[in-house]
């Protein structure tokens, strides 16, 4: 998949080489056969995500509640500070800032949920902040009062699931944001009836 994202962006830039700026008059990705790629038809089992949130640090557990329930991409999560706990809601930035323009926002408001795994956030905070001495404005940190980073966050979740005994090819974070939408279609569906 990677080298089909790849060819794609090679692609596109000879296209604006060809096209726009006149650099060139050949594309060497034309007939560049793309690997086979096969949607995942599969979403994770209740079990498999049970299995890997008891084995998972307290920071990631709340991650993956915010996943599941709420839709959130990886991203959206570890960008979370405590600016974004407003009164009406738990606010997330979603996409990168663009020529001076923020990232689109989108406020999910307090349900009893959202509530509780945002204080498990917090208190997981001020216990690393109490034994470290650390002060950090991210929601999620590390044992040593961090910001938790995309390193941290890849092994954390390659231990998880290993430690859950799970297949890593069978479970990927970005699956649990397909099981909201599952659900909701579901049950939309069965309303529609």
């Amino acid at each position: 998949i990677a080298a089909n994202r790849l060819v794609n962006v090679m692609h596109k830039m000879f296209d604006l080489a060809m096209t726009l700026w006149g650099r060139t008059e050949y594309d060497p990705t034309e007939g560049v056969k793309r690997n086979e790629e096969s949607p995942r038809d599969q979403l994770p089992a209740a079990e498999q995500f049970d299995a890997v949130y008891e084995a998972a640090p307290e920071w990631l557990q709340c991650a993956m509640l915010l996943a599941r329930d709420y839709a959130r991409r990886r991203g959206e999560i570890m960008g979370l500070s405590d600016a974004d706990v407003l009164e009406r809601g738990l606010r997330f930035a979603r996409g990168k800032p663009r020529k001076g323009r923020a990232p689109k926002q989108i406020i999910i408001e307090w349900d009893d949920d959202l509530r509780a795994t945002v204080d498990r956030l917090k208190a997981h905070t001020a216990r690393i902040e109490g034994r470290t001495g650390a002060k950090c404005i991210r929601l999620l940190v590390n044992e040593d009062g961090g910001p938790v980073t995309e390193t941290g966050w890849n092994s954390a979740w390659a231990r998880a699931v290993a430690k859950a005994k799970i297949v890593r090819a069978d479970f990927h974070f970005h699956d649990l944001r397909a099981v909201r939408y599952f659900r909701l279609n579901r049950s939309r569906a069965a309303a529609s009836r």
